[in-house]
């Protein structure tokens, strides 16, 4: 199975100077449209962004979605092509010590929410099953350390298929939580790429 996976923070807010979210929408359609990927995992989706991004992908593609707070709705939501794959589970946890209810975690600059959203999928073709899970990382390597390993500890709770993890992870190669991810899932931009920046 031949797989093509594209992660987007796409930026939550309105900006100024042509780079407001209705001026952004058909910029980020025209960057990710071409490219024809299968799955798709936002960063930074909030309602504002809802409307754009139906309108664009709904089509062509289902979004799993769930806002990581009521009092700041922004997401980190999965878009699969609904004519190549069948949802056959999903959820969402909290990158927190109580992992299953809305709640704060480890995010040591912001103190804010942060979730982690899955899905599993079955390629109508093959028949095969996989794992994808989409994320945005906090800030602090003590935070970033525990996201990974709950990030792993899930993902065996979830299936044993083979899992796909993307997301803002907020950190580079040389920091502590990227030694801890890479324990358990390999980098594949710097297997294939060779790009660590």
């Amino acid at each position: 199975m031949h797989l093509k996976v594209i992660s987007f923070n796409i930026r939550c807010c309105d900006d100024k100077d042509g780079h407001s979210i209705p001026e952004r929408a058909p910029r980020l359609h025209a960057a990710i449209a071409p490219r024809n990927h299968d799955l798709i995992g936002l960063q930074e989706y909030r309602p504002a962004w809802e409307a754009h991004i139906e309108k664009y992908f709904g089509e062509e593609y289902e979004i799993f979605n769930k806002y990581r707070s009521t009092e700041s709705p922004e997401s980190a939501p999965i878009l699969w092509k609904r004519g190549q794959f069948a949802c056959l589970d999903k959820g969402y946890f909290w990158l927190s010590d109580t992992p299953e209810k809305e709640s704060r975690g480890w995010d040591e600059v912001y103190n804010c929410h942060r979730i982690c959203e899955w899905v599993i999928l079955r390629e109508k073709k093959t028949g095969a099953k996989f794992t994808f899970m989409n994320t945005h990382f906090g800030f602090g390597d003590k935070g970033q350390v525990a996201s990974a390993q709950l990030i792993y500890d899930y993902s065996r709770r979830i299936s044993d298929l083979p899992t796909f993890v993307t997301g803002d992870f907020n950190m580079r190669p040389d920091a502590p939580g990227y030694a801890r991810m890479t324990e358990f899932f390999t980098d594949v931009n710097a297997v294939t790429r060779k790009d660590m920046s």
